[in-house]
């Protein structure tokens, strides 16, 4: 039998087609862009990272063998290991010394290394509208690059597998790899659903023996990145929005409630945020939601608090078309208590942690970048119901200044919605405190508060001790 060998080929970031050229007795591989304009080039690659493995073993009756590796290559019964690495160019090759008794081998591109290329929080957005039937992925590569778990399906599971990458809480995805390589003359029995047609066709084999050249063409599909935007094929400059976080200063031992609010003039469909913090002056007490509906633990990845990172997601479910981001509105809140003397580094975006976007309904991709709230008129500045005092290790006072008699009611929430205590009150119009003894009983934390009255609500942050 035949000696078959088996080709590893790492690539660089970019949704393109591949194409592996290979000539004896030097075997040449090129990529090929996806777009198919201009002719085929080569990519550049300047970095060195990307690696050409080979392993290469010999069949004999069915058994494979192994053998170190300064053996001789392509001998009888033999296994060898070696690897290299592309040219500037981008360029792949091997020269093997027995490549006359070479003749048969397996293609396999592979590539597992930054997953976080090409996925942000509007891949969630893309996936979430397709598991829902309101904008189907256009291309079963797309469908392919949504089953994060590689369950041969598209579903919640997924956009919660992408959403813990995001987040940091994963470092790569468990049950998959970050890119996947489909024989490009590979036919979905049906597009729109590629699963039918499993197993895909994720290596080739190539015979030598008709002649001396033959090509391998596959589509490389980044798992994660439904929207095209790899490294390579990011968008120039884009909008701006503004957020409010700004961290004000506290003497040590004080705790604070520090409210993101997004300062923008449009409405949004998703965002994403990394703060950084100095964990040496302030430690994280928690977060809380604040204006927007479904925002919970599962939004936050806190993995990195040692080092003073926070990253955080929200988008709509688009089962309710009226969910979104409002200007002015109080994405979530933060408490924190101040540890140390001196004043140290504020609260603000890092970009380098995770790109700080957001997506306007038209899908424009905006940079999120701090203001302060005090620039915008739009943004209220007084209040007709505070709780106090802010923090309090004991009784809280709600101070409500009601615009005429009537039924209110004041509730307690957790950080992420779950009722802990509510009472109904009947009130005055004008001005009037209401003693809560029952908050001194709660434990430590950041909690939520509401006041509600007929066509009026307002809520706030409340930080116990």
């Amino acid at each position: 039998m035949l000696p078959k060998t088996r080709f590893f080929i790492g690539l660089f970031p970019g949704f393109f087609h591949f194409k592996a050229l290979l000539l004896l007795p030097f075997l040449g591989i090129k990529l090929v862009p996806a777009s198919g304009q201009g002719g085929e080039q080569y990519l550049a690659i300047s970095n060195c990272e990307n690696l050409l493995e080979l392993e290469i073993k010999q069949e004999h009756s069915n058994v494979l063998t192994s053998c170190p590796s300064s053996a001789a290559l392509c001998g009888p019964n033999v296994t060898c290991d070696f690897s290299m690495t592309t040219s500037d160019p981008g360029e792949y090759g091997l020269c093997p010394d027995c490549s006359q008794d070479c003749l048969q081998y397996t293609i396999k591109p592979t590539r597992n290394d930054n997953p976080m290329n090409g996925v942000s929080t509007f891949d969630l957005v893309l996936m979430s509208k397709h598991i829902l039937s309101i904008t189907p992925l256009n291309s079963p590569y797309k469908i392919i690059a949504a089953d994060i778990n590689k369950s041969n399906s598209v579903t919640t599971f997924d956009i919660v597998e992408l959403r813990k990458l995001i987040l940091g809480i994963y470092t790569e995805l468990p049950n998959n790899t970050s890119w996947r390589f489909i024989d490009q003359t590979f036919t979905f029995a049906n597009p729109s659903n590629p699963f039918a047609s499993v197993p895909f066709q994720e290596e080739t084999p190539v015979d030598f023996s008709a002649g001396p050249s033959v090509g391998a063409n596959f589509v490389g599909i980044k798992i994660g990145d439904l929207n095209n935007s790899v490294l390579a094929n990011r968008p120039g400059r884009r909008p701006e929005l503004g957020i409010d976080c700004t961290l004000p200063a506290a003497r040590a031992g004080e705790s604070l409630i520090v409210p993101v609010r997004y300062l923008g003039d449009e409405p949004l469909q998703a965002f994403q945020l990394a703060l950084r913090f100095d964990p040496a002056q302030w430690q994280l007490i928690g977060p809380a939601a604040g204006d927007l509906p479904g925002y919970n633990a599962g939004n936050f990845g806190l993995t990195e608090l040692e080092q003073g990172l926070i990253r955080t997601l929200w988008f709509a479910d688009f089962n309710d078309p009226d969910q979104r981001v409002e200007p002015g509105a109080v994405l979530f809140y933060l408490g924190f208590k101040k540890i140390g003397e001196g004043q140290g580094a504020g609260l603000s975006p890092d970009p380098d942690a995770l790109p700080c976007l957001a997506w306007l309904f038209d899908d424009t991709e905006c940079v999120l970048r701090t203001e302060t709230a005090q620039a915008r008129q739009s943004v209220p500045t007084t209040a007709w119901a505070v709780c106090r005092p802010n923090p309090s290790s004991g009784e809280v006072v709600f101070s409500i200044d009601a615009e005429k008699e009537g039924r209110g009611r004041l509730a307690l929430f957790g950080p992420f919605g779950q009722l802990v205590w509510m009472r109904d009150v009947t009130l005055s119009a004008g001005r009037q405190d209401i003693p809560v003894s029952d908050f001194a009983t709660l434990p430590a934390g950041l909690y939520v508060w509401k006041v509600l009255t007929p066509g009026k609500k307002i809520q706030g942050s409340l930080i116990k001790q």
